[in-house]
């Protein structure tokens, strides 16, 4: 099989993290349809851009420059998809689906540099469950809107189209294919949309189990399977790469790691269910949300004025509250989310002015 094509499925099924496998649920309830529109075309669009956008040698300088942010931002990475499989394994009452799901890891771990051929497999197998899934007959979710939708769009390109750029799993794709455009082309234009498609098939039968408290059916056999499968190896791929970029921390941050999955079981099998602080929400969404900022606000942000440590931080302070209210509360809460976004445009226009003046 050409290289473009291993790792177009590599990138593919990489970057199908809880976030794509699980957020257009939380969109198309809040906001409708234009939102979930904007979220597969900023997604798409930003991670196939990432092959595009350096010239040679360049990426590499970049990685080095960021490296500490990468490894934060790939350690970040795995303790969101161990939260979201034991959330997930609290609702369906299977705390066996958590100790699988690691298991699968694990070997796939165990492959070491081979995990771009073992992609082919997962990605074919995926598309298999979403066969599956339509033996039982494929509609559509009901067609939804909000008037709120617009001041979602611009949150979401800020994360979507900055993230990337942390992402330790597109620099080895980059580095290692021979077509690198060809590469992230197939791999987001293709490879990743297909398995969106399977996402938005299961949304309204997923969106049952999550928010109406529904008793799961064996038509959701192959999505549970699929999610296990997709974020064993994002996993595996973040904890391979972390392995080659910090040798000397991979036992420790595997460690926490392992630690960590015991406690958030446990927890989420204890208190996934409670309302608290948000009334409205369980423990389970509030700390998926807790996730999403730091994807959409904290990532981004460092990476357009992390040197800039006071600016930084105040600018993440004035932020926060916006985007908290528009994410959270979403309805009469979201234009919160331009004035997030007003703010940090005026912060980076300051930046901005302040450095032409010096």
């Amino acid at each position: 099989m050409p290289k473009f094509l291993k790792f177009g499925t590599y990138l593919a099924c990489s970057w199908m993290w809880c976030i794509g496998a699980f957020f257009p649920l939380l969109l198309r309830r809040d906001y409708g349809d234009v939102v979930l529109l904007a979220f597969v075309v900023l997604n798409v669009a930003g991670a196939a851009w990432f092959g595009f956008h350096f010239k040679r040698g360049a990426d590499e300088r970049f990685m080095q420059g960021q490296r500490g942010m990468i490894t934060v931002f790939s350690v970040v990475t795995m303790a969101y998809q161990v939260f979201f499989i034991a959330w997930l394994s609290a609702l369906l009452g299977q705390p066996l689906l958590i100790a699988a799901t690691l298991a699968l890891t694990l070997l796939l771990v165990t492959a070491g540099r081979r995990l771009v051929e073992w992609s082919v497999p997962v990605f074919v197998l995926s598309l298999a469950l979403f066969a599956w899934y339509a033996g039982n007959g494929l509609k559509g979710p009901a067609p939804a809107a909000s008037p709120h939708a617009l001041h979602v769009v611009l949150p979401l390109a800020l994360g979507f189209l900055l993230s990337p750029y942390l992402d330790i799993t597109f620099y080895r794709a980059l580095r290692e294919t021979d077509q690198p455009r060809l590469t992230f082309a197939v791999g987001f234009g293709l490879m990743f949309p297909a398995l969106l498609l399977f996402v938005f098939f299961y949304t309204e039968d997923l969106s049952a189990l999550f928010f109406e408290g529904k008793a799961y059916s064996p038509a959701l056999y192959p999505v549970i399977a699929f999610m296990a499968l997709q974020l064993a190896f994002t996993l595996a791929a973040h904890a391979q790469a972390l392995r080659e970029l910090n040798p000397g921390r991979a036992r420790a941050i595997h460690g926490g790691l392992g630690l960590y999955a015991l406690a958030v079981a446990l927890a989420m099998h204890g208190w996934h269910g409670s309302h608290w602080p948000l009334p409205n929400q369980t423990l389970g969404e509030i700390i998926y949300k807790s996730f999403l900022f730091l994807y959409g606000v904290v990532f981004p942000l460092h990476l357009l004025i992390g040197e800039r440590r006071g600016l930084f931080g105040l600018l993440l302070a004035l932020a926060a509250p916006g985007y908290a209210l528009g994410f959270f509360m979403a309805g009469g809460h979201t234009p919160a989310l331009s004035v997030s976004m007003a703010v940090i445009a005026i912060g980076l226009l300051y930046r901005r002015r302040a450095a032409a003046r010096a």
